[in-house]
């Protein structure tokens, strides 16, 4: 037996049938009813929101021979005709690859000629917007004056790329993004009708990751139950979608909390390295955080998005509300701004950093108002006299180099140097990077970078040094030498001088 894809099995074939559209499904209806169909539509939206599903339910709906309430009986020769796609009077026309003036001159020359079984001639025309200049120009003669056997049907996921002059002559109706809430009860409709066990949780992390898109959410759903699965859990929606556990985000929202980069970063590795999602591990923690800033302000947990994370969301709102709007904020940002990364887990990585050394990260705001308090201060004071400056700090050991980083913003180069081992040999310093951290090593290698490290050498020890950068092997072993004693010592990261 031929295998049939979920989302196909289930494609709504009545109004009743819509998901998240009931005002759309509403105009609808009564246009039918009360015989006021127009000769062109257009029905915009992101994909999965139900475009063509509505398209052709209101094409068997117009000429269905016994029709109720605005909705097609689908048992007629015409309802039927239209859903095995055998009746000539309704076409679905793909526009990316009919795109053409001469595809559009063919449907002008078919449309003079009356339906053969149907009420009306429609042509569904699906994602109009790839449509060519030419091909366009074509088509607004046809929609000014059609013959009144004729309707149009525009579908289009950017209803902005469409000329006025198209637009003008349509009636326009916005698909919105479903709702989590409305795409979970169709999932778990799905599951009930495919005998499907699941937990509510499982199918609500299906229906965040379909992103409003309904067709999305059970191409998802259809994936996990063809993998042989007797049973949807969290468990294996998560290692389906490569989506990181709850204890994951929680761990890595403590280190932040608690300014652990090493942790922080230590986690972070853990998921890029097993094939993790990071989008969604931003959404992730930008739900948690926000879970633990409503938890804090009302106590109520179920208000919470991570419901089964309650206790370690109990945690975390133990933070401050400027804390955790802290991090919402940030890694919004970063969400934005991961869409074009090259490489979104040093992205992710250097906002970590950032948030994990909040002395490199305050606001703008606390420092105006730091500044006005420094000039508040000043004024009230007598004038001193001018003291000379203290002379810079040389560096001793390899941890004043990174503290130095640190403390001077430069958290790109500081965040790469996290758990290296420096070794000096005359004016040749060759810094270690343990394996997992390969990607540290062609940070630091860039020539910006690179020389920008041995300028900081240079202004804090008066030498100048070439910098060398390498793996570390199992077999290294630690030595010492008297006459570089005095540049790299007793390091608390791991220093190695030879």
């Amino acid at each position: 037996m031929e295998y049939v894809a979920l989302y196909r099995k289930f494609r709504p074939t009545t109004f009743s049938d819509m998901v998240g559209q009931e005002n759309i499904v509403k105009i609808l209806k009564h246009q039918i009813i009360n015989n006021q169909v127009g000769h062109a539509y257009l029905f915009s939206g992101g994909r999965g929101t139900g475009k063509t599903s509505t398209a052709k339910i209101f094409a068997r709906a117009i000429n269905c021979l016994n029709p109720k309430d605005g909705e097609p009986c689908n048992e007629c020769e015409i309802c039927k005709g239209i859903l095995n796609s055998s009746l000539v009077d309704v076409q679905e026309i793909d526009a990316a690859s009919n795109n053409s003036v001469d595809n559009i001159r063919s449907i002008r020359e078919d449309v003079i000629f009356a339906p053969n079984m149907a009420k009306y001639k429609i042509y569904i025309i699906d994602e109009v917007h790839m449509l060519s200049t030419g091909a366009f120009n074509a088509l607004l003669k046809t929609l000014e004056e059609p013959p009144k056997h004729v309707i149009f049907i525009l579908a289009t996921t950017e209803p902005h790329k469409i000329p006025v002059t198209i637009l003008s002559r349509c009636q326009r109706f916005d698909f919105k993004r479903i709702s989590v809430s409305d795409i979970s009860k169709r999932l778990a409709y799905i599951c009930d009708k495919s005998d499907v066990k699941y937990n509510e949780n499982a199918l609500n992390i299906i229906a965040n990751s379909a992103e409003g898109a309904l067709r999305d959410g059970i191409s998802i759903l259809d994936q996990i139950i063809s993998s042989g699965i007797t049973e949807i859990t969290e468990e294996n929606v998560k290692e389906t979608l490569g989506i990181s556990s709850t204890k994951t985000v929680a761990s890595v929202i403590s280190s932040i909390l608690n300014n652990d980069t090493k942790s922080a970063l230590n986690n972070i590795n853990e998921l890029v390295n097993s094939g993790k999602d990071i989008k969604y591990f931003i959404w992730q923690v930008i739900t948690f955080a926000r879970d633990a800033l409503i938890y804090k302000v009302t106590g109520d947990t179920s208000l919470l998005t991570n419901f089964s994370a309650a206790p370690d969301i109990r945690e975390i709102s133990k933070a401050s509300n400027e804390e955790l709007t802290t991090i919402i904020n940030e890694f919004s940002e970063l969400e934005n701004k991961i869409k074009w990364a090259t490489f979104p887990n040093i992205s992710l990585e250097t906002a970590v950093i950032k948030l994990c050394n909040p002395v490199s990260t305050a606001s703008p705001v606390k420092q105006v108002s730091a500044h006005k308090e420094e000039i508040k201060v000043e004024k009230t004071k007598a004038p001193q006299p001018a003291t000379p400056k203290a002379p810079k700090p040389k560096f001793n050991n390899w941890a004043d180099v990174m503290d130095s980083l640190k403390n001077t913003g430069k958290m790109t180069l500081y965040g790469a140097l996290i758990d290296t081992t420096a070794n000096l040999l005359d004016n040749t310093l060759t810094i270690n990077f343990p394996k997992e951290r390969t990607f540290g090593k062609s940070i630091i290698e860039k020539a910006e970078n690179l020389d920008l490290l041995k300028g900081i050498l240079k202004e804090n020890t008066g030498n100048e040094y070439i910098v060398k950068c390498a793996i570390e092997s199992d077999d290294t072993v630690p030595n010492t030498s008297n006459e570089t004693e005095n540049m790299l010592k007793n390091s608390g990261i791991n220093v190695t001088i030879s």
